[in-house]
């Protein structure tokens, strides 16, 4: 990516999120390099790329979440908001917590590695419903 493609250089305030693809939905790394971010305009304007390394072992599907919920809540209510949130699930890799996939997917039946897959699957898809559904 280059800065001038990035959301906060394209009428964005804010960013949360990844600016590549396929990365680890808890360690947010791709080629070992953490690539959360987040993007904001300090109160002189200027544009601050904080890597949020503090977030690694949180399950991304829910930050995206809980970051909506807080914008919304916290937004001034006289002016308009504008939120564009579009989650990385489902999306490779087919990562899920034992909790979730426990939670959601353990009436698919099976042990080999495609129930396993389509067990992570389902759990993404609902995370992500159940987020939806927060916001």
């Amino acid at each position: 990516h280059t800065w001038e493609h990035t959301p906060a250089k394209r009428g964005f305030d804010t960013w949360f999120g990844s600016y590549n693809s396929e990365q680890d939905y808890f360690k947010h790394t791709m080629a070992n390099q953490t690539d959360f971010r987040e993007n904001y305009y300090d109160e002189n304007g200027n544009l601050v790329d904080d890597i949020r390394n503090d977030l690694t072992g949180q399950y991304n599907t829910y930050l995206f979440t809980d970051k909506s919920v807080e914008l919304i809540q916290n937004h001034n209510q006289s002016n308009p908001l504008f939120l564009y949130l579009a989650y990385t699930a489902p999306h490779v890799p087919r990562q899920a917590s034992k909790e979730d996939v426990e939670r959601f997917a353990s009436h698919i039946p099976g042990k080999i590695s495609k129930s396993k897959e389509r067990k992570s699957y389902a759990a993404q898809i609902s995370v992500m419903d159940e987020g939806i559904g927060k916001v």
